[in-house]
């Protein structure tokens, strides 16, 4: 019988997320992968980031949400 390997949290934090020391507000395409359908920011249990990361994100959301460059909420 072969066993999966089991990925560990770095290896799935490798996976999900480029290199990205600073995240644009502006680029709107890098952004809409990281919101649900609704439009909901998604949780960093399913983003794969650590916890600086994942505020990060999430403030480079709101601001382009601010600025009416992404939606607060879809149908």
């Amino acid at each position: 019988m072969i066993k999966e390997s089991v990925k560990t949290t770095d290896e799935k934090q490798e996976d999900n997320n480029p290199n990205i020391d600073y995240f644009d507000y502006k680029n709107v395409e890098l952004l809409k992968k990281y919101t649900s359908y609704y439009g909901k920011i998604e949780p960093g249990t399913r983003t794969g980031m650590n916890r600086k990361n994942q505020a990060r994100l999430a403030k480079a959301i709101k601001r382009a949400r601010y600025l009416a460059l992404l939606p607060y909420f879809t149908q």
